[in-house]
């Protein structure tokens, strides 16, 4: 697993998916992590191929992170997650 952390700031679901667009993937999951109560987490994608980037954004711990975990990396990875946190340093 690696994890890519972002600074804190509040974050909607409208943003992450103009975020997600403008790096050329696609958010295909919007959802909460039991582990973190109150977090948003999306998983975001390329349409074709493999590899997930997650991201959660935490309010109650202020944190936001990018995270892949194994089995989900993919070439493009590194390059959208610089991305995202270039948008949101």
């Amino acid at each position: 697993m690696r994890t890519f952390q972002l600074r804190f700031q509040e974050l909607t679901t409208a943003q992450v998916e103009e975020a997600a667009e403008a790096a050329g993937v696609e958010v295909f999951l919007d959802g909460t992590l039991g582990k973190y109560p109150g977090s948003r987490h999306w998983h975001l994608r390329k349409k074709k191929g493999p590899g997930t980037l997650e991201l959660t954004y935490w309010e109650t711990g202020k944190r936001l992170w990018l995270q892949v975990n194994g089995g989900r990396e993919a070439p493009w990875i590194d390059e959208v997650a610089a991305l995202l946190q270039e948008r949101w340093k």
